[in-house]
């Protein structure tokens, strides 16, 4: 038998035991929520870097026509440059059909 006073306190337990079971389902699925928009934010993040990776060899390439004189690597340069403004535009502005076909996720 459970004393009077420890009944109070037995009571009081379980009342919040049950406010901590709804309380935790609550905020799991806040968790995962934010948890797909983060992994949404990281994937577009790692597209902006592969469209900057292409602006700066674009950048690289079109420099070495000074060094060597070939024409080709203008030409490269831009093409590169090119390539890395349509992923930057296209992440931009979310157009993830195309930049999923240059930079497909990781974890499918």
């Amino acid at each position: 038998m459970i004393p009077r006073a420890c009944g109070t306190w037995w009571r009081k337990l379980n009342k919040d035991r049950d406010r901590y079971a709804r309380d935790t389902e609550t905020i799991l699925k806040d968790a995962q929520a934010k948890e797909a928009d983060s992994d949404t934010q990281e994937l577009r993040a790692a597209r902006f870097d592969l469209g900057e990776g292409f602006l700066e060899l674009g950048l690289v390439l079109s420099s070495l026509y000074f060094l060597a004189k070939r024409p080709f690597f203008p030409v490269l340069g831009a093409v590169a440059a090119v390539i890395g403004t349509a992923l930057g535009i296209a992440v931009f502005l979310g157009e993830v059909a195309l930049a999923s076909r240059l930079c497909p996720p990781l974890n499918p």
